[in-house]
């Protein structure tokens, strides 16, 4: 019995070979190097909380920093004042503040940052909800304001905090009286806080709370 092999031609086998070793498609690379060279076009924003952006700024005013976010028209802004630095996509950079972690210990509660916009705290760890209210000694309501936010900076700070979204500012009080001011928001810090963190200004005032009722009913 013979066995008979069929052999490809030569030209057969010069369009397989040719197949095996054609150039690739360089997709995947092109788009690398789109992508990189998109980011070269963007703008770094610097917080004064140390936050880094990484948007395209549109302009820059004395009372705020407006931007947008890559691949979005929506038109955001920071107040100046909570700007450090600004990186422009040309390598230009400009200084709008100083900034708080560098002027004061971290642990200082005058570092804490009152912020207003939920875009200011992203990328931020949440540390929970807090309040302050002003004393009943002030004389009148921006002094009161002021107290209140002093309060809020330092509950912040016993938090572990560097910035709080402010969520709520009320006031209350009788006709003729320097009212109440009081500030609800959230605490944001830059790391998560440790388990079984013990927040000592909240168990004081559970604490004072408590003796408050204790007078209230021996009476």
């Amino acid at each position: 019995m013979h066995l008979f092999f069929l052999l490809p031609s030569p030209l057969l086998l010069l369009a397989l070979l040719g197949g095996l070793f054609a150039p690739q498609p360089l997709f995947a690379q092109d788009e690398h190097d789109d992508e990189i060279e998109r980011l070269q076009r963007l703008d770094t924003i610097v917080l004064t909380s140390g936050r880094k952006l990484v948007v395209k700024v549109v302009s820059v005013t004395s009372h705020g920093v407006y931007y947008t976010k890559p691949d979005e028209e929506e038109e955001l802004s920071f107040e100046r004042r909570n700007v450090y630095r600004v990186t422009y996509s040309t390598g230009q950079t400009e200084t709008m503040t100083e900034k708080a972690l560098e002027a004061l210990d971290e642990l200082d509660w005058r570092a804490v940052i009152l912020y207003e916009n939920p875009d200011d705290v992203n990328g931020l760890y949440s540390h929970g909800m807090i309040f302050a209210e002003s004393g009943k000694g002030s004389k009148s309501l921006r002094n009161a304001q002021r107290s209140a936010e002093a309060k809020l900076q330092k509950r912040a700070s016993q938090k572990k905090a560097i910035a709080v979204l402010i969520h709520k500012r009320s006031t209350s009080g009788g006709f003729g009286e320097v009212p109440t001011y009081r500030i609800d928001g959230e605490a944001f810090g830059t790391e998560p806080l440790e388990e079984g963190f013990v927040d000592e200004g909240e168990v004081a005032e559970k604490r004072k709370a408590s003796k408050g009722k204790g007078r209230r009913k021996k009476k």
